[in-house]
């Protein structure tokens, strides 16, 4: 079978590009968060990307619907993240191909920010939901999220996706998503292997929730019974000395642009010179043209010369 792959432009997380990165935690917390929500329901994961999630969902829910609206991501969550009770389909937020009261559990994360119509997709996923079904919605912040992401339509702000998600939602349950730079000691056990532990963290910048970084709100027209509990995932190692050569590089760099700006600018202030005295000498020389030809001595010249033809 021809491997397929997907491109590396930091819309869709995909393991084999991205594992033991920030951007690879951040997406798998989000996942891991869900698990007791969708322990033997029957799941829609919406916008499912490479299928990494839609795959570790499997392994607690009962059925596993992985909608995206690209079709080679499809073809390679197919390859590479299928599972008999995973069903991957083509399709968009605002027709999603699952029949009505179908879902117990529908999950967006990073999604309703891509889609313009996001209240026909808010429709879209009541549509598919079971009465009294639960719907986690994640979206970055936009007072916190880089600015200028051409891949979305819209970004929120707390209050506007809280109140967006009460328009089809009794009940929202928030919750919010940090990056922070994360100190931690632990024994040699710990630090070599992957998967989850028992760790004390201690909160020692604590922050307003518009100051986080992503919005994770649970959301259901029954009360929201379940708290779910703190989680983190560890990713984007800090190393000081990786970090101190990446900045000596991009200092290099720096400098190397500064030298030739200088160069450039000396440059230019002696062509402006040079402009300078080469218009200042085309003025004089047009000058003393101009009282050459005003002269009489010119003027009887040119008689003469003209006398002289006929």
């Amino acid at each position: 079978m021809k491997k397929t792959t997907l491109p590396n432009d930091g819309e869709r997380m995909v393991p084999e590009l991205h594992k033991g990165t920030l951007l690879y935690a951040e997406h798998m917390t989000r996942y891991l968060m869900a698990d007791p929500v969708i322990r033997n329901k029957a799941v829609l994961d919406i916008a499912c990307g490479s299928g990494y999630g839609t795959h570790l969902m499997a392994k607690s829910a009962k059925k596993v619907y992985g909608v995206d609206l690209d079709k080679p991501t499809i073809d390679y969550a197919n390859q590479y993240f299928s599972a008999p009770n995973i069903e991957y389909k083509l399709g968009d937020g605002i027709n999603i191909p699952i029949d009505n009261s179908e879902i117990d559990v529908v999950i967006t994360f990073e999604t309703i920010e891509h889609i313009k119509n996001y209240k026909k997709f808010m429709t879209e996923i009541k549509r598919v939901l079971k009465p009294g079904g639960i719907a986690i919605i994640s979206t970055p912040n936009t007072e916190e999220f880089t600015k200028g992401n051409e891949f979305h339509e819209h970004e929120f702000k707390q209050n506007e996706l809280l109140d967006l998600s009460k328009e089809y939602f009794q009940y929202v349950k928030p919750y919010y998503q940090a990056t922070w730079a994360y100190a931690q000691i632990s024994d040699e056990a710990f630090i070599k292997k992957e998967g989850s532990a028992n760790v004390l963290v201690h909160n020692l910048m604590p922050l307003k929730p518009n100051k986080y970084l992503y919005f994770y709100f649970v959301c259901s027209d029954e009360p929201i019974k379940q708290n779910l509990q703190p989680l983190g995932g560890l990713g984007g190692h800090y190393s000081a000395r990786e970090l101190d050569e990446i900045f000596k590089h991009y200092q290099k760099i720096i400098d190397d642009h500064k030298e030739v700006q200088a160069y450039i600018r000396k440059e230019n202030k002696n062509l402006i010179k040079a402009h300078k005295e080469l218009t200042a000498r085309i003025t004089f020389l047009e000058a003393q043209l101009n009282s050459i030809t005003k002269s009489n001595i010119y003027k009887i010249l040119r008689v003469a010369s003209k006398l002289k033809k006929n």
